[in-house]
C-alpha cells in the first residue's frame, strides 16, 4: 500500500509549469509541524514535503493556494532517481497529489483540530516519467 495523507502549510507559492506537450504540473512544498513535549518542555520539528500534482488538480491548486496556506493533500509517495551532471547518484522522494483539501483552524497552524473541506477529484497521475518538466 503507498498512500499518504498531509496537513500543513504550503511553503511557497505553487510552481505550475506545462510539459512539451501542455500537461500542467504543479510542484510545491508543505510543511508539517510535529509537536511533543519532554518533561513538560515543548519540542516542535517542521518536516518540508515536496509535493506534484498534475492536470487540472494542479492549476487548481496553483489557482487556488498560496504561501502560508493550509492545505489538506492526499496522494502516494514517489521517488525520482537520476545521475547529476558530475555523475553522482541522486534521488528525490515526493507525494503525487490525487486529492486536495481546503483548511483552515482558528489559530493559523495546522492542528489536529483543523478542519479540512474535500474536494473531488478522479484524476491521478496519468503521465509518464517523461512528462516531469523537472
Amino acid at each position: 500500500m503507498n498512500s499518504v495523507q498531509i496537513i500543513g502549510n504550503i511553503t511557497k507559492d505553487p510552481d505550475l509549469k506545462y510539459t512539451q506537450s501542455g500537461k500542467a504540473i504543479a510542484s510545491f512544498s508543505v510543511a508539517v509541524n510535529k509537536v511533543w513535549y519532554v518533561e513538560k518542555e515543548k519540542k516542535e520539528k517542521v518536516s518540508y514535503i515536496e509535493c506534484a500534482a498534475w492536470g487540472k488538480l494542479g492549476e487548481n491548486i496553483a489557482k487556488f493556494f498560496k504561501k502560508g496556506n493550509k492545505i489538506g493533500i492526499e496522494g502516494e509517495l514517489d521517488q525520482q532517481r537520476w545521475d547529476d551532471k558530475d555523475g553522482n547518484k541522486r534521488q528525490k522522494l515526493y507525494v503525487v497529489v490525487s486529492k486536495f483539501h481546503f483548511c483552515n483552524s482558528g489559530s493559523g497552524k495546522a492542528t489536529e483540530e483543523t478542519v479540512c473541506n474535500e474536494v473531488p477529484t478522479s484524476e491521478g497521475n496519468p503521465f509518464s516519467d517523461d512528462d516531469i518538466p523537472f
